[in-house]
């Protein structure tokens, strides 16, 4: 896993994005050499297009994206086929290991506060050093942060999926049982709170908020590849480190990794599009409406593609 991780930030660092609508606007000299910072008003316009974006996204795939989210359903159908043996070999890897034992809890914080610190301690680097490309790191971030967990939050309660370590002492159920909304608000006797958290599985909110400040990081220091190594290969062992702790199975790991991918990546495109003109990206005649910031103001823009 960590191999892969490790091709995907090659690749990446020869290309910054796939998206051809804004491949020459992040070529050009003026993204690579300048960063524009983001106040509070740019920070809410992007926030709020980032969710736009995101929502409509599922509505607005081709054909060859069709295809490819075919194809990871069927991945994750497999993997939720198979969440029993690999929650069990985690279970023997943490239990013949002592030093993932040890390891496991703190790099797992890594999805959750320990994610969020590192953040905004790169964020006071940035305002200390001036350097607007870590500031709009920094604040980007936070963005993919937001909108993954929105997102993984939706999923949980719609799914209602049983975590690992409950499925071994309530339903007895091999990767576990999805009981949908109804029991994410079940209250538990025993503990006299709400059960919810032990029918949340489905995707790891952990995992998905690491990605997503890894991709953020990633794509914002494509020019310096050993950041995209050392970012996907952090957040794939917090993803690791879910199903050793036994919160999550393998499956809620990969599709919170996506989810926060996903997100990360929209965002980062979000940012340059709204601070770069875009380069058309069809032949054919097109009319679309943008947003722009300059100088401290929003300009709406009609572009016509010849």
């Amino acid at each position: 896993v960590l191999l892969s991780c490790n091709g995907i930030a090659y690749a990446q660092s020869t290309n910054f994005i796939s998206n051809d609508s804004v491949q020459t606007a992040i070529n050009s000299p003026l993204l690579k050499h300048q960063y524009s910072k983001i106040n509070l008003r740019a920070y809410t316009v992007l926030l709020a297009q980032d969710f736009k974006e995101q929502a409509i996204a599922p509505f607005l795939l081709n054909k060859k994206q069709y295809i490819a989210l075919a194809s990871f359903a069927a991945l994750t159908a497999g993997l939720i086929l198979t969440d029993d043996i690999t929650d069990k070999y985690a279970n023997h890897i943490i239990n013949t290991n002592p030093f993932i034992r040890k390891s496991s809890p703190v790099i797992t914080e890594f999805g959750a506060k320990y994610g969020i610190v590192t953040v905004g301690v790169f964020a006071l680097y940035g305002i200390i050093s001036k350097d607007n490309r870590a500031q709009a790191t920094a604040m980007l971030a936070t963005q993919a942060m937001i909108t993954s967990g929105v997102w993984t939050r939706i999923g949980k309660i719609i799914t209602g999926r049983e975590r690992p370590s409950a499925s071994y002492t309530n339903s007895l159920e091999e990767g576990g049982v999805w009981h949908g909304p109804a029991n994410i608000f079940q209250f538990d006797d025993d503990k006299k709170k709400l059960a919810g958290s032990n029918y949340d599985a489905f995707p790891s909110g952990h995992t998905a908020t690491a990605f997503s400040i890894a991709t953020v990081y990633a794509k914002m220091y494509a020019d310096k590849p050993i950041v995209p190594i050392i970012a996907y290969s952090a957040a794939t062992l917090v993803g690791l480190s879910r199903t050793t702790e036994h919160t999550h199975w393998m499956s809620d790991v990969v599709v919170g990794a996506a989810l926060g991918y996903l997100c990360g990546t929209q965002v980062v495109n979000n940012y340059r599009k709204l601070f770069f003109l875009n380069a058309p990206s069809r032949k054919q005649n097109n009319l679309s409406l943008n947003i722009n910031y300059m100088h401290n103001t929003i300009l709406p823009s009609i572009t016509y593609q010849f």
